[in-house]
C-alpha cells in the first residue's frame, strides 16, 4: 500500500503551499514519516514529525474550500483484474473514491509496514 498526503507547505515552514508527495517510510521510535518530496530539485527527501504532517493536512484548499488529506493506492492481485474483465481503469490500480474525514491520531494514517532507520541511506541523496 501506497500513501500519497496533499499538505500545505506552509505549515512545515517550506516555500509555497499546496503540494502532493508520497510517504516512503515511517520510523516509529522517533515518530517520524519519509516524505518522498515529488519536488526533488526543491527539497530532496525528508522526514518529518508526524504531528506536524498531520497538522499540513488541516488547512482548507483555496479551489475546493475543504481540507487537504491523503489517499492510498493498493495493487491488485493478477487473479483479481482476471475476474474483473469490465475494469477500464488503469490494471495495476485499485480505484476508490471516497471523501472521509480524518482520523484523530496521526499514527491512524500512517502506514506502519513501511519502516526505513533513522539516518539510514532511505533516499539516495542521503537526506535524513
Amino acid at each position: 500500500m501506497f500513501m500519497v498526503l496533499s499538505f500545505s507547505r506552509k505549515v512545515l515552514g517550506q516555500t509555497g503551499d499546496g503540494h502532493f508527495s508520497p510517504i516512503g517510510a515511517y520510523h516509529p521510535e522517533t515518530n517520524q514519516a519519509l516524505v518522498l518530496d515529488s519536488a526533488r530539485y526543491k527539497y530532496p527527501c525528508w522526514f518529518a514529525d508526524v504531528d506536524k504532517l498531520y497538522d499540513s493536512l488541516q488547512p482548507a484548499d483555496i479551489e475546493t474550500g475543504r481540507p487537504r488529506g491523503y489517499f492510498l493506492i493498493s495493487r491488485i492481485g493478477h487473479a483479481d483484474m482476471l475476474a474483473d474483465q469490465a475494469q477500464l481503469a488503469p490494471q495495476s490500480a485499485k480505484i476508490q473514491s471516497d471523501v472521509v474525514d480524518l482520523p484523530e491520531r496521526p499514527l491512524d494514517v500512517f502506514p506502519t509496514k513501511l519502516s526505513c532507520g533513522k539516518g539510514s541511506s532511505c533516499c539516495s541523496t542521503g537526506a535524513k
